[in-house]
């Protein structure tokens, strides 16, 4: 067996670094937390010009290529508002879903089943909207989103909500403050039958 030479193994060993320092095909690049703000930007500049398939690029985009980025989860909350206001509500369903369940400690988690209270609501699944509503509200960690999500709860119960329904969401409500809300629909349900 020949041994390489002392310049040949430095020479194979520099190659092998730079083999190592190249990325795989398809894999994502090295983060540029520079490059990842400006492009955030530019997909918050889309999203709030109502420019959202364009937002949603750049946000996909960012999530392919920046996995390890703390704002990862924020990046897939705006992407999954893009496609609800593009109408792809299964689509928009799905990656709430995901990020609750990529995520599960997440700040946007209220925002994620408030978001599906609506979707869930187009749909007509009415029981189903009602019950991410009251999870928006248990989990809101703002007065705005908790306003929010009993606003749009409210209709559910006065209108749409069965009295089975109803009881059935009174008996799952752990939250003393919408439960009184609850009840008194439930009760108006009952003397009106």
């Amino acid at each position: 067996m020949v041994w390489p030479g002392k310049k040949s193994l430095v020479l194979m060993g520099a190659v092998l670094m730079i083999l190592l320092s190249l990325p795989e095909p398809g894999c994502p690049q090295k983060y540029n937390a520079s490059q990842a703000k400006n492009q955030l930007k530019e997909a918050e500049k889309n999203y709030s010009s109502q420019n959202y398939a364009e937002a949603e690029k750049i946000l996909i985009q960012l999530s392919e290529s920046y996995p390890q980025d703390p704002q990862f989860s924020y990046f897939q909350l705006l992407s999954a508002q893009c496609e609800y206001h593009l109408k792809n509500y299964d689509s928009a369903q799905k990656r709430f879903k995901d990020l609750m369940h990529q995520f599960p400690r997440s700040l946007y988690i209220p925002a994620s089943y408030y978001m599906l209270g609506n979707i869930t609501y187009l749909q007509g699944k009415n029981f189903e909207s009602a019950q991410n509503f009251v999870q928006a509200y248990q989990l809101a960690q703002t007065s705005q989103l908790r306003n929010l999500s009993q606003k749009s709860l409210e209709p559910l119960l006065k209108r749409w909500l069965s009295e089975k329904e109803l009881e059935k969401l009174s008996q799952t409500e752990k939250d003393k403050k919408l439960a009184p809300l609850i009840f008194f629909w439930l009760g108006k349900r009952n003397v009106e039958s």
